[in-house]
Formats: structure tokens, C-alpha cells, sequence
């Protein structure tokens, strides 16, 4: 009876203090009912989002769908409550450490509910508000059942943030309390991420987090966070959260370097090739405003801006002509100016002479038959 109690009263405290937050308008699929997106579904390891549904008592708040969802559709509800302290707490400390939940309390640690949670925008924006030394200590992940798998994520993270340090010439060392560590690159290079130990270096971050306790920053500057006007799907545009943290993270590593290299993997470009009609679809698609269709001239102008593009691919999956290529290399010059690049040039008398074979495809694409005059 007790065991029953304890369990309805875990599971309706695990309801009302979610650690996710989902907003189903933003998932593309709410925008597009043919898109394949299926990222949170699969990489979900309680199984707590079927076919794009939350189910809320099997969540245990670890975050993981939040850092790989691409049209912010699902957010961490602890990150953007202690963000502005992170920041605050680096900037003094030049230094931060996260703990699972699931650890005893650490003074100058911040508690998080899994490590899973720590993206690498999170990581990438930390390094470059100054961070030398950054601590990712779960001794109890030993004990839990996705610990090995934990691991193996936040090592793969760690390893294309050294690439991307490396390149913008800047350094962090990432500390783990576990073994010796070492983050192996593409490239080859290696990083030794555990070359003190875990007492002295929270030893380090109290001497310096002591005049941070009970403090909050109000505002972190431009960029973190943006009111969303509520308007229909078709006009709506949001750019997620952790897409922006990333955006500040380039910005701030490119401002103290003076470089501007071109990684793969954070932003899009898209290219259009020439049996593109100028419809539109993808600019009405597009979640975050990267596309955008200006009409000049009797010219119907598709526009790209690769730092507003998360490589969700969902204009690829709209387009009806098949007319659309995405790749994920992009310097960072690009994000960093806010660069808008013309992709397509139509003359608007196109879309006349295309409406028919538009039809046809689109009474395909409904399973019914033309109505003839």
C-alpha cells in the first residue's frame, strides 16, 4: 500500500514539475503533416513521445529530445530559469560544473535533472562567455540504466566542441569524474579533459561563487530570449532557443578571435535549382523565417538566411518540384553578419503557366480527380 502511495505520489510530482516544456504549434509537424521528422521519438529513451505525442508520466525530464528537436518544439524549463546565472557565474568564475539530480548537493555545482541536458550550444556558449574548466560529474550515472549511453553522448559532444575551439583558436578543458578522458577529433588532435581533480577544481569554483549565491541576472543582452506574436501557422516564425544560444556562442567566439571558420552540423544552407516555379510553399513552411519569397518587379524572389536555418529540412519535404538542396557547411561570417542570400529568380507569369501541373500533383497528392468545366 505505501509502495503503491509512494509511486502516484512520484508520478503526479513528476507532472506537475516537468522539466520539459512541449509546444506542440512549433513541432513541424503541426506545420506539415507529411514531414518524417521523427528525431525526439527516436532518440527518447524512457519512450516518452510516440508518433509526435508526449506522454507525460514516462518522462523523467532528462532534456535529450529538447537539445535535437530543430524547430524548438520542446524546451528545458530549467535552462531557461538559471541561464542568466550560469553566465553570471562563468563570467566571474571562469569556471562551471553540472551534477544529475540524482547527486548529493555540491556548493558552486549546479544541479541539473540529467547531464543529457547539457547541449552543445549550451557548452559552446558557456566557452565562449570565458569558461577555461567545465565539470560534467555524475557519479550516480554508474547506477543508472541509460549511464553508459549518457556518457557516450556527452564524450561525442565534447569531441566536436574541441574541433570547433580548435578552430576559432580558443581553449576550455572539459573535466569528467570518471577515468582519464580523452577527446578524440576528426582531425586526429587530443584534448586531456581530466588533468585535476574533482576536489580542487569545485574548491576553485566556491572561491569564486561565493558572492553569486540568491543572485539572478535580469538581462543577458540581446538574443536569449524572444516573445513569439501569436498569429496563424502560415505567418508564425520562431526561431529556437537553443539555436540562438548557439548563434551567440559563434558571435562571442568570433568577436574575442577575430575568425570566422566554416563547421558543419549547427546551421543550413539551402540551394534551388532552376525547375523551381517560385510558389512559395517553402518560405510559408519554413518554422524559424530562413526562407523568405519577396515579390519585385513582377519577379518572385526566394531569399535565404543561413543563420536563421536549423537543417530541419522540412522545405526539402514541401517542395513539389523536387527543387530544393540543403547542406549543413556554413561559415560562421554568415550567422555572425546575418547574410541573406537570393536563391531563386522567377517571373511571376511562371506561377500562371505552372498552376495546371500544380493541380494535377496536388489532387494526386488528395486522392481525388480534377473537376472539369
Amino acid at each position: 500500500m505505501l509502495a503503491s502511495l509512494k509511486y502516484i505520489c512520484t508520478s503526479c510530482s513528476s507532472l506537475t514539475d516537468s522539466q520539459v516544456e512541449i509546444k506542440e504549434e512549433y513541432c513541424l509537424h503541426s506545420r506539415h503533416q507529411g514531414s518524417s521528422c521523427n528525431r525526439c521519438t527516436e532518440v527518447c529513451p524512457q519512450g516518452a513521445i510516440e508518433k509526435g505525442k508526449f506522454i507525460a508520466e514516462k518522462c523523467d525530464g532528462c532534456g535529450l529530445c529538447a537539445t535535437i528537436c530543430p524547430a524548438g518544439a520542446i524546451q528545458q524549463t530549467w535552462l531557461l530559469k538559471l541561464l542568466p546565472q550560469l553566465i553570471r557565474h562563468v563570467r566571474e568564475t571562469q569556471a562551471c560544473a553540472f551534477i544529475c539530480r540524482k547527486n548529493p548537493k555540491v556548493a558552486g555545482a549546479f544541479r541539473i535533472p540529467c547531464l543529457l541536458g547539457c547541449s552543445e550550444a549550451l557548452l559552446l556558449l558557456l566557452a565562449s562567455q570565458g569558461a577555461k574548466r567545465i565539470l560534467l560529474g555524475a557519479e550516480s550515472c554508474v547506477e543508472c540504466p541509460r549511464g553508459e549511453m549518457c556518457w557516450d553522448i556527452l564524450a561525442a559532444r565534447v569531441s566536436h566542441i574541441y574541433e570547433i575551439l580548435h578552430d576559432y583558436g580558443a581553449k576550455c578543458q572539459f573535466v569528467f569524474n570518471r577515468d582519464k578522458y580523452k577527446g578524440e577529433t576528426k582531425a586526429g588532435r587530443q584534448g586531456e579533459v581530466s588533468s585535476i581533480s574533482r576536489r580542487r577544481f569545485l574548491t576553485d569554483i566556491r572561491r569564486g561563487s561565493v558572492n553569486l549565491l540568491g543572485h539572478m541576472v535580469a538581462d543577458m543582452g540581446r538574443g536569449f530570449r524572444q516573445e513569439v506574436k501569436k498569429t496563424s501557422l502560415e505567418t508564425e516564425k520562431y526561431l529556437p532557443y537553443e539555436h540562438k544560444l548557439l548563434s551567440a556562442a559563434m558571435n562571442n567566439l568570433g568577436a574575442r578571435t577575430n575568425q570566422h571558420p566554416k563547421i558543419q552540423g549547427y546551421f543550413g544552407r539551402v540551394e534551388v535549382s532552376q525547375s523551381c516555379h517560385g510558389c512559395g510553399a517553402c518560405a510559408n513552411a519554413c518554422p524559424t523565417g530562413a526562407m523568405t519569397l519577396q515579390e519585385k518587379a513582377g519577379r518572385r524572389i526566394l531569399v535565404h538566411a543561413p543563420g536563421k536555418c536549423t537543417g530541419c529540412g522540412l522545405c526539402q519535404e514541401i517542395c513539389m518540384q523536387d527543387s530544393i538542396g540543403l547542406t549543413r557547411s556554413v561559415s560562421w561570417q554568415a550567422v555572425s553578419e546575418e547574410k541573406q542570400y537570393e536563391v531563386a529568380n522567377r517571373p511571376a507569369r511562371q506561377m500562371e503557366t505552372a498552376l495546371g501541373s500544380m493541380e494535377n500533383r496536388l489532387s494526386f497528392l488528395l486522392g481525388c480527380g480534377l473537376k472539369k468545366n
